[in-house]
């Protein structure tokens, strides 16, 4: 399975010529990380891949070694503690609990995870569906013998899938270096450093990375206009910001909180701890298309802004969300390949849908940025194209709770009928 990596941000022209490590296959943005497909069973395919969630979602952390400045007890805590986020947005009805250490397995034997080896062991007991591993790098020496780049602060994904749409285990890694106390390796606050946690439990629980005002890569490292980070997802795909939580809001953009929700959904009316997902939310779906309205465009991003607050209440997905990013289009080049990931049903290649708390929305399209690619990746497609052509926002749309509204459509001006302007018309 893809592994999804957040890093750091240096300056725009570094970050946009490193080379990811991670593995490539399908994975979805603004929405569900993994979306079952042809080797899982007829009644999965096209849905996203989620926990079983009649339990709580089991997970392990290493009995030894630090998490830079933290020491492994105080990392543990924390572990638990940032879980909370996810498990309290009164919506979703997730859970999380710490089982014990990781467990030991092949040339692991216990205590820290400090060398390639020792990882891989761990990783290939994650693999066989046996523990979900939260792996701590001390000081980044681990990182490097992976063969990562020092930007990368964590890394995340499932390691197993079952036939029914299920994940079985997931593992998460954290670079210590970003808080050993080392200013030279880049040190962010220790609530940046709880924000790259969470973004990465996002990924442990199923969540792929969106992309919403994304013009704060304008802006500079660490200071971004409060306005724009309100909305600014934590599944956003770098650290850029300073952390929402400095800037007086709350840890989960509205975003990260619908697709947590639309993935969970709670149906228990319990307030204020558990709000039932359709008593709040309601949601958009429609497709993109080329300019002859009739060829669907996938890897677009969609975003809904409401109509009273532009810059920060907004939601997204990408469309094609939920077919396989391949073959995808002849325009995203040679993909290696989907791993059985992702709907081949040719009528989902342009769609998307939103969820949105009730009220009033502005729909529009844009390309998702060149350099989300990857491990860094947002949409379907492996490397992402220019939106094909552009077209207005949709007239405003109001949606209530429990409503489903669709064919919210666009159609690209401007662009050729098709990805290749050479296939047949």
């Amino acid at each position: 399975m893809t592994l999804k990596a957040w890093r750091r941000r240096w300056t725009l022209g570094r970050w946009l010529t490193l080379l990811l490590w991670l593995a490539a296959t399908t994975a979805w943005a603004g929405g569900p990380l993994y979306v079952a497909g042809n080797t899982s069973s007829a009644a999965a395919q096209g849905h996203a891949e989620v926990w079983d969630t009649t339990n709580p979602v089991a997970y392990r952390t290493a009995s030894a070694g630090n998490l830079g400045k933290l020491t492994n007890a105080q990392a543990t805590a924390r572990v638990q503690q940032l879980f909370q986020f996810w498990e309290d947005v009164p919506t979703a009805n997730i859970r999380y609990q710490n089982t014990g250490p990781i467990q030991p397995t092949g040339v692991y034997a216990g205590g820290a995870i400090d060398t390639a080896a020792k990882f891989n062991a761990v990783d290939g007991s994650c693999q066989k569906g046996t523990q979900s591993p939260i792996v701590f790098d001390a000081n980044g020496s681990l990182f490097s013998e992976l063969g990562l780049d020092p930007a990368v602060i964590g890394f995340a994904g499932a390691c197993d899938l079952d036939v029914n749409g299920h994940i079985l285990a997931a593992e998460v890694a954290i670079n210590g270096a970003w808080l050993d106390g080392n200013a030279a390796n880049g040190e962010l606050t220790d609530n940046e450093f709880n924000e790259a946690f969470v973004h990465e439990f996002g990924h442990f629980s199923g969540l792929d990375h969106a992309q919403i005002n994304a013009d704060v890569l304008l802006q500079p490292q660490g200071n971004c206009d409060p306005a724009e980070l309100a909305e600014l997802p934590v599944m956003f795909p770098i650290a850029q910001c300073q952390a929402r939580v400095d800037a007086g809001l709350p840890m989960l953009a509205p975003d990260d909180v619908a697709w947590i929700s639309m993935l969970y959904p709670e149906t228990v009316n319990n307030p204020p701890s558990q709000i039932p997902f359709k008593s709040q939310y309601g949601i958009l779906s429609g497709s993109v298309f080329f300019h002859d309205g009739s060829t669907p465009a996938q890897g677009v991003n969609v975003i809904a802004r409401s109509h009273s607050n532009h810059k920060e209440v907004a939601f997204s997905a990408t469309s094609g969300y939920l077919f396989t990013g391949d073959p995808g289009q002849t325009v995203s080049g040679d993909n290696s390949g989907d791993g059985g990931l992702g709907s081949h049903d040719p009528t989902l290649i342009g769609t998307y849908d939103i969820p949105v708390v009730a009220g009033t929305y502005d729909i529009s399209i844009e390309s998702i940025v060149p350099g989300f690619a990857g491990g860094s990746g947002v949409g379907a497609l492996f490397f992402p194209i220019a939106a094909p052509g552009s077209a207005p926002p949709l007239p405003s749309q109001s949606i209530a709770a429990g409503a489903h509204k669709t064919a919210m459509d666009f159609t690209c001006n401007d662009s050729f009928p098709r990805f290749d302007q050479f296939e047949p018309q």
